[in-house]
């Protein structure tokens, strides 16, 4: 890990990114080896000249990339998105420079197709370290939280928290410097306890704050997640890894995975978490047309 920012000049840029007025999604800076990013967690129109751009990541020279993947300090890349040369399957996998790339499916040679980068800063405060999809306390079976896991999850949390306290107390005193920490940001203080959204066609829905929409989802607290009625599957905005994704649960699918089960969408195909940070191609064995995504 590097220890200074390389400044780049930035031109090029996006223009006109309004996240809206009912939630506060703003674009997180990313300081790395090759370029500078900037990644906007959402789709928008710059409405002073009408052109349209993707949630992804823009560099310094404003080129859009859908994906980054970034090095960690033990040198893996966690969830590279990697297609096969043979059969063509596209599968996320953890990734160490000068390690082969073996298919899962057929054993074949497989490409890298996300783009990958090494930070210049310590990125700690981001939490870049989580495994996108894994979160413990929102461990479910058979479609609800397992409470007792919940528990022991709290308790555990309380615990750190003392701890916490108490060592940025004895750092307080040593050096006068207050350590900052990002604390995960809730759901429902970014979007409120409803959503709007406004259908885009072929499973893909747009958050909107007024006007005409197609779907709306109500929080529901007990299951942590935002709740769609009409196709009974819930969605919830993972903040705690970068950048943050939306991540869904449909019960026919997700519930034969035990503790695991959650979904990811993502350049047009379904993703889910098998193993705790393991991710896979949906089998194609499962029907995925009541499942929708929001872009």
């Amino acid at each position: 890990m590097r220890g200074s920012v390389i400044q780049r000049v930035r031109s090029n840029q996006p223009q006109g990114y309004d996240p809206g007025e009912h939630y506060n999604v703003t674009p997180i800076p990313h300081y790395c080896v090759r370029h500078n990013y900037e990644y906007y967690p959402l789709s928008w129109t710059d409405r002073s000249t009408g052109r349209e751009y993707k949630k992804g990541y823009y560099d310094e020279n404003g080129q859009y990339y859908e994906t980054v993947v970034f090095r960690r300090s033990d040198g893996v890349y966690k969830n590279v998105v990697c297609q096969c040369q043979y059969c063509d399957t596209v599968s996320k996998i953890d990734w160490t420079e000068g390690g082969a790339l073996i298919c899962p499916q057929c054993g074949g040679s497989m490409k890298i197709c996300s783009a990958l980068d090494e930070y210049t800063q310590d990125p700690m405060y981001r939490k870049l370290q989580a495994s996108p999809g894994y979160v413990d306390y929102r461990d479910r079976r058979s479609g609800f939280a397992s409470r007792a896991k919940l528990l022991g999850v709290i308790a555990m949390v309380l615990a750190i928290l003392v701890i916490g306290v108490a060592a940025a107390a004895i750092h307080i005193m040593d050096t006068g410097v207050h350590r900052y920490v990002e604390d995960q940001i809730s759901n429902t203080a970014l979007f409120g306890t409803s959503i709007h959204l406004r259908d885009l066609g072929d499973g893909a829905y747009e958050i909107v704050s007024g006007g005409n929409y197609d779907r709306t989802l109500q929080w529901d607290a007990g299951e942590e997640s935002y709740y769609d009625p009409d196709s009974q599957l819930w969605a919830w905005y993972n903040t705690d890894v970068t950048p943050p994704l939306w991540q869904y649960w449909y019960e026919p699918i997700s519930g034969d995975y035990g503790d695991f089960g959650w979904m990811e969408y993502e350049d047009g195909l379904w993703y889910i978490e098998a193993e705790q940070g393991e991710w896979t191609r949906v089998p194609q064995d499962y029907d995925i047309t009541p499942l929708w995504h929001i872009e």
